[in-house]
């Protein structure tokens, strides 16, 4: 299970008692790609709104931070839309936030040994402001 996977689960267990049939249901999808890009996409929405209320900061304002357009705005915080990540930086950096990396672990046993030249990231996935 990854940790949006994890943090849905709980976001649902805490709002929500599920029946048999939601719990079956949830245990199907839980590992699904689309589930867990949606699940992604809801937290970095919340995120951004709840941002967006303690700085007053209106649809309109973001979008003229950003050079684009309110409806432009409304359809990425709105209905799901998949954003690139240079658009969810410019959104990050225009509510005064930053973002850290991601942790992307491997699933199940692993014998890879080979060490990465690359710097190691950041051990969260939270969009801080």
């Amino acid at each position: 299970m990854n940790t949006s996977s994890i943090n849905m689960e709980k976001s649902l267990n805490e709002k929500f008692e599920m029946g048999d049939w939601a719990r079956g249901h949830y245990e199907r999808v839980k590992d699904k790609p689309g589930f867990i890009a949606a699940s992604l996409s809801i937290d970095i929405t919340e995120q951004l709104y709840v941002r967006m209320k303690e700085l007053g900061l209106s649809q309109r304002e973001l979008a003229r931070r950003i050079g684009r357009s309110q409806p432009y705005v409304c359809k990425l915080l709105n209905d799901g839309s998949n954003m690139t990540l240079l658009t969810l930086v410019k959104l990050v950096q225009a509510l005064e936030m930053k973002v850290e990396m991601p942790v992307l672990k491997p699933v199940g046993k692993s014998t890879a040994t080979t060490k990465s030249k690359r710097p190691k990231a950041a051990k969260t996935a939270v969009v801080k402001p």
